[in-house]
């Protein structure tokens, strides 16, 4: 899948997987807003991008082209045009070479479009170089163009944030494997290669979680999906159907029966053509009983018919005269959370599990019973055996992405530096240079020991989820990534989390784990302090009254909530959390029971913090899985 490169100008910010760029501080500088492509150009492969925003400070817009130079090595100018060597760019309606002008009146001009319209670059395998606009071929601009080039996208003047268009014409295919569309409505978000949908605030909105297919559905094709997850404070569930609306080009409804073209829906009142009920209301009956891990799927043939299924059962003809080219699509409405696309190619599927150990009381039992397993993904410890044994080791390709992806979706550049914590913080974003694993055999087994407990407690009574019942929105990492999720037990509230620490004290980290003894007490007493966005825990990586250039290094740790308490006061005389049955001081209940963990939302009952802030005061509640070394940009 297309992303941007890591390599960009000065004030770029690169989001959403790479796949977003916005130009910080756009109101006071129209240049450094250059990116490029993560690789070269494929022959024939459109690279395209939408302008997601433009302002009023400048003149001039985006700009498009291609460069034969490679990112790592360029020696970036203000603008793109500006790029001496091996440069073909085209800025409003000219196209320059080498920072040349060759053609003056090439198409329409750049600086006219508006947000929501796109641009894109091919080059062919004759070398000929076109240019697109709203998917619209502009024609042969130039020729002569080498083989190996990279896409180079000015974000200047005007425009201040793009993001990739993701299409069957930008290397999505027509043939491929199913997975969904990048763009997709505004409370739904994409993990596990496009291939699970889920609306992360599902407890506070039952809208906007619209998804479609990244190409049209071939003559025959099953495209069913699997129910993952769910909530219970709304009424109605998912709806599914086809579309003829293209996804790189749809204004997303806040739900698709707000659709009045081009769409057949399976919605809880039956089956929908453009907004109206047009067949049968019992099968549509069956959704809003559907339960986690049913399937529901839609088929589309050459007849022009489209069928339902669920659980695999065909419902027969649902409805006629729907054309070739058309779109699966899910609508992620009300009680549903989560699917994920059921893999029918033929491969082994790749999705997700609530986790490995984890879908019912039995497993969990089961889990709870067996012995310590080795971690199969360390590369330097061999075996459990010699509990002094400490290595910093590396980690798989896929593992390492996924980490830096979620740094990057959980840094919140509008509050660095805001904040008691973030004195002195002036950068806008921060780049990770390389991923570690802590492969340390006694702080493993004493954290499987521990989750190992959990789970046995959970098998008698679930612990309540900070999804729901909390009522203060999930943990910001969960769902994110689904190779991070996979290594989880969600129902022990088990998470990803970060923690800053300076440098000098990561080496007795990795051999001790985060001792929070030997620390001060915070603003919930003594306890080892966590959070769910990278943005807070960079603030702690070095001293706020003399912040350090250079590298500086995050650890993302495994972390085990349990039952955890929401504290909306300070206090910095914790040093376990609170008794359950709310006893002042020692618990003097019959049935002394504490909770595992405390939650900081508020310095104070009408002051919300900036970060939530997570707390245990266990140690073997925690493993420091990993450390991010990264540098301030």
């Amino acid at each position: 899948m297309a992303a941007f490169h890591d390599c960009v100008g000065s004030l770029i910010l690169l989001s959403n997987g790479k796949n977003t760029a916005q130009r910080q501080q756009a109101s006071e500088d129209y240049g450094n807003g250059t990116v490029f492509s993560a690789k070269p150009l494929r022959n024939d492969q459109l690279f395209e991008v939408e302008i997601d925003q433009k302002g009023t400070d400048w003149t001039g817009s985006i700009q498009i082209g291609v460069t034969a130079q490679d990112p790592k090595v360029l020696s970036l100018p203000n603008q793109l045009v500006k790029i001496a060597t091996g440069t073909w760019v085209l800025s409003g309606a000219s196209v320059s070479h080498d920072d040349e002008i060759i053609e003056e009146e090439y198409g329409q001009d750049l600086d006219n479009l508006e947000e929501g319209d796109t641009v894109g670059v091919m080059c062919t395998s004759s070398g000929a170089l076109h240019f697109y606009v709203n998917g619209e071929d502009q024609g042969v601009a130039c020729t002569g163009i080498p083989p190996t080039v990279y896409a180079a996208i000015d974000v200047f003047g005007e425009c201040t944030q793009v993001s990739i268009v993701h299409s069957a014409a930008s290397g999505g295919g027509s043939t491929g494997t199913l997975s969904f569309h990048t763009r997709c409505g505004k409370n739904a978000q994409l993990t596990n290669g496009q291939r699970t949908a889920l609306r992360p605030e599902a407890t506070y909105d039952y809208t906007d979680g619209v998804v479609l297919t990244n190409r049209a559905l071939k003559h025959g094709e099953h495209f069913e999906v699997k129910l993952d997850e769910v909530v219970d404070c709304w009424t109605g569930s998912l709806q599914i159907g086809v579309t003829t609306h293209d996804p790189s080009t749809l204004t997303f409804p806040s739900t698709m029966t707000d659709l009045t073209s081009g769409a057949w829906l399976l919605t809880a009142d039956g089956v929908h053509h453009d907004g109206k009920i047009t067949g049968d209301e019992e099968i549509g009956e069956a959704l809003d009983e559907l339960t986690v891990g049913d399937t529901v799927g839609v088929i589309w043939k050459n007849d022009e018919t489209i069928r339902f299924t669920i659980n695999g059962e065909d419902q027969g003809i649902a409805a006629t005269n729907v054309p070739a080219g058309v779109y699966g699509v899910v609508d992620l409405f009300a009680q549903t959370s989560k699917v994920t696309i059921v893999d029918h190619s033929g491969t082994p599927s790749t999705s997700p599990t609530p986790s490995s150990s984890s879908s019912s009381s039995s497993s969990l039992k089961s889990y709870s019973e067996q012995p310590i397993q080795f971690p199969t993904d360390w590369k330097l410890v061999k075996s459990l055996d010699d509990e002094t044994v400490v290595k910093r080791g590396p980690v798989d390709a896929d593992i390492a992405d996924a980490i830096i992806e979620l740094v990057e979706l959980t840094w919140d550049y509008g509050h660095v530096g805001h904040g008691r914590d973030a004195k002195n913080l002036t950068h806008s974003r921060i780049e990770v240079t390389k991923v570690e694993q802590i492969e340390s055999v006694h702080m493993y087994k004493a954290y499987e020991r521990e989750r190992k407990a959990f789970c046995e407690r959970a098998v008698k009574r679930s612990f309540p989820k900070v999804t729901r019942d909390h009522k203060e929105g999930e943990v910001v990492t969960m769902h994110k990534i689904s190779l991070l999720d996979d290594q989880l037990i969600p129902e022990i509230n088990e998470h990803f989390l970060f923690h800053g620490a300076k440098r000098e004290f990561v080496d007795a980290i990795c051999k001790q784990g985060i001792d929070f003894r030997v620390g001060n007490a915070g603003m919930f007493g003594k306890g080892a302090y966590f959070c769910e966005m990278s943005t807070k825990a960079d603030q702690y990586t070095d001293g706020k009254d003399g912040r350090a250039d250079g590298e500086h290094i995050l650890i993302l740790a495994k972390v085990i909530l349990g039952n955890s308490y929401i504290a909306k006061q300070a206090n910095n005389q914790m040093v376990r959390p609170p008794c359950v049955h709310e006893c002042s001081g020692n618990c003097q209940h019959p049935k002394s029971e504490f909770y595992n963990s405390v939650m900081g939302t508020h310095a104070h009952a009408n002051r919300r913090l900036l970060f939530r802030e997570f707390i245990i005061f266990e140690e073997k509640q925690c493993y420091p899985a990993y450390l991010l070394t990264y540098v301030r940009k």
